[in-house]
């Protein structure tokens, strides 16, 4: 045999830094028969290496002795997710330790009966090729795993806050868990373009929300709150509007009902919708040109208007003609019963039951939706089709979270947050809202995504019980998303190691080290000019912010700043 095993580890040891590969420290001591390998983005871990093996390392692969085999081992729970992605033409898979598994480029692996360099030329040669073969795969399955190890705790608590300091990507990862717990599939999770263009499509279509906290939001913004509304010149009124989580908690809510009902129930329901409209817009016109509508020759009672909600009728007002006192007929009536009214299950107004638990065993303006139904059944000449509804997650994020006043926003529905309390949970609660006086729940098809900057002074804002009510997950700055990208020894990832290497040494508030780095999105430039204008503009105003709240040393600041420069620029 030419040489040995630890011959050829102490030579790559020599010529990793030349090779652009990294040796992991756990697995390169002596007599140790195998190398883990960082390369190209990969990071040698547990769940995912690249590894030269001289004995198989307790693992069930056949092995000849005098060969050193170049390998990929996925050794934890996720290997599978690994394994069905991966084509294995020309590559040979085996069984590993623990019931995991390893991919090998070949069979014959790299002789040891040649020069130690030969060897390792062969063994690079070997490593770029099993790269170009899963490499794509082994980072787009990574990014899939860490994103599924995170929704699977947000699907079982249903509040969660990703949290971390500026720059470690918060925002890009908010918007893939978006798209996952909204169960997308067919976007690579890992591709940032196509991630938000299926981001903007979702949010157009109402299933996910966004807002950003501030400290003058309170909760006649988030949940419901009165607001005026000018009418003309001299008219002002005052109405309730529902907020950005009442939107969405009611869509989500309504999407939760359908999935449970039968196509013949939606059929009918949407039966009714349309009917109602097309009633509702000729009303409409000969209100505008005749003014009030008779309803029946048998009331007194006419049609006074036509109530809308975002461009839909939602209500028909009654009235007589000299009078202002109204009766309110509503869609969600019309929608229940009408379908019942023309199948002849509803025969008299005694019918119509009321909306709510009552001594009363028909509805109290049941002689006039029964009226309607009648004068509706004139403009029903069409027929419907419905499909049944799928259950479909909705998602609402919120940036800055820490920077409003979460108790205050939320008021009293932060006990409804809980997953045992949502619509659909163990234990379901509503509550009567202040302003409209509605019953209100939060679906279970509804999840919170919040974000919140460590470093921030305001983080102090969330209390003890919202907190137990979220679940905390800390991103964390990452020099290998820069490697990946950009190579081991570009000038984005030596910056971002000496702007980080000075957080770290300068400390000065004994806070967690990942709440103050500098987050590698701020080193995600492909030029030289971008790289200057970000040191410029957004990191160095950052760190000297740091400074100025005590919470970095000022010592040599400038020296440092100096050096940063320097790399950007290739000067020693």
């Amino acid at each position: 045999m030419a040489f040995t095993f630890n011959d050829f580890k102490n030579k790559l040891s020599e010529k990793q830094n030349d090779l652009k590969i990294s040796i992991h420290p756990t697995w390169n001591g002596e007599n140790n028969p195998c190398i883990w390998i960082s390369y190209n983005g990969i990071n040698a871990t547990e769940r995912c290496h690249y590894e030269f093996n001289a004995d198989g390392g307790g693992g069930k692969a056949k092995h000849q002795n005098n060969r050193i085999y170049v390998e990929v081992h996925f050794e934890d729970t996720n290997w599978k997710s690994f394994e069905k992605k991966i084509e294995k033409n020309g590559l040979f898979s085996f069984p590993w330790v623990n019931e995991t598994r390893g991919i090998r480029i070949d069979v014959d692996g790299v002789d040891m009966n040649v020069d130690v360099n030969d060897a390792i030329d062969d063994a690079i040669k070997k490593l770029k090729e099993l790269d170009e073969k899963v490499g794509k795969i082994i980072k787009q399955t990574m990014t899939e795993i860490t994103i599924k190890e995170i929704k699977d705790l947000l699907e079982k608590k249903k509040n969660i806050i990703l949290q971390g300091a500026p720059g470690v990507g918060k925002t890009y990862t908010t918007a893939a868990l978006a798209l996952s717990i909204c169960g997308v599939t067919d976007v690579e999770l890992n591709k940032h373009s196509d991630v938000m263009k299926r981001y903007e499509q979702l949010q157009k279509e109402g299933r996910i929300g966004f807002v950003t906290f501030h400290q003058s939001m309170d909760y006649e913004d988030f949940v419901e709150g009165i607001k005026p509304q000018i009418i003309d010149e001299d008219t002002m009124i005052y109405k309730v509007e529902d907020g950005i989580f009442k939107k969405i908690a009611n869509k989500a809510n309504k999407n939760l009902e359908d999935s449970k009902k039968t196509e013949e129930q939606l059929n009918a329901e949407e039966h009714a919708r349309i009917v109602f409209n097309m009633f509702c817009n000729t009303i409409q016109k000969q209100l505008d040109e005749e003014g009030p509508v008779d309803l029946s020759d048998k009331t007194t009672l006419k049609i006074r208007k036509i109530k809308y909600k975002d461009e839909v009728p939602f209500a028909i007002q009654l009235a007589r003609v000299d009078s202002k006192v109204c009766q309110t007929l509503t869609f969600d009536i019309v929608q229940r019963d009408y379908h019942n009214y023309k199948e002849g299950e509803i025969k008299s107004y005694t019918d119509i039951a009321p909306r709510y638990e009552s001594k009363s065993t028909y509805h109290g303006n049941a002689n006039y939706y029964f009226a309607l139904f009648e004068k509706m059944s004139k403009y029903d000449n069409t027929p419907t089709t419905s499909s049944k509804v799928v259950k479909q997650n909705y998602v609402l994020i919120i940036d800055e979270i820490n920077r409003g006043n979460v108790s205050k926003i939320f008021g009293e529905l932060i006990t409804l947050l809980e997953a045992d309390k949502r619509i659909d949970g163990k234990h379901p609660i509503k509550l009567t809202l202040p302003y409209s006086k509605k019953e209100f729940g939060v679906p279970s098809n509804l999840y919170i995504i919040g974000t919140m900057n460590t470093t921030d002074r305001s983080v102090g804002n969330i209390d003890y019980a919202v907190r137990r009510r979220f679940a905390f997950v800390t991103l964390k700055a990452d020099v290998d998303v820069l490697i990946k990208k950009y190579g081991k020894d570009s000038i984005q990832v030596k910056l971002f190691n000496a702007v980080n290497e000075f957080v770290d040494t300068n400390n000065a508030n004994e806070l967690d080290l990942e709440d103050l780095k500098v987050g590698h999105s701020f080193f995600m430039v492909d030029t030289k000019e971008d790289l200057q204008r970000n040191l410029k503009y957004e990191i160095i105003p950052l760190i000297k912010e740091y400074i100025k709240d005590g919470l970095l040393k000022s010592e040599g600041v400038e020296t440092e700043i100096t050096k940063w420069n320097k790399i950007i620029n290739n000067e020693k």
